[in-house]
């Protein structure tokens, strides 16, 4: 019984450690741009996956995954010059595309 004590209270020290050890960077985070924006043209298109939602594909390719596209926007085929940031609010279960909020959007 006291061998097990005393591998769970040094489980939980360690634990402990490795966590503190963690928290202890003074650097801070490198500067992705991501707050900055990005304008780019692209398609509306709805995605057929994971129950559906609509997303814009660019013209280079790429795949963005609006969070407030407005619904005068969800247009199949709309061709649209898109500003945008990163969006920052949680996780989705859309694994398409990367996670923006529109800033700015126009019919091309």
């Amino acid at each position: 019984m006291r061998s097990i004590v005393s591998s769970v209270v040094c489980s939980l020290l360690l634990s402990l450690f490795l966590v503190a050890a963690g928290c202890t960077g003074t650097e801070e985070p490198a500067d992705d741009g991501a707050h900055d924006g990005v304008t780019f043209n692209g398609t509306v298109t709805y995605v057929d996956l994971e129950g559906g939602f609509w997303g814009i594909t660019g013209d280079d390719g790429g795949h963005f995954f609006p969070t407030n596209l407005a619904e005068e926007y969800q247009v199949e085929g709309l061709h649209v010059r898109v500003t945008a940031v990163a969006a920052e609010e949680g996780m989705g279960i859309q694994m398409w595309g990367k996670r923006i909020a529109i800033t700015g959007i126009a019919r091309l």
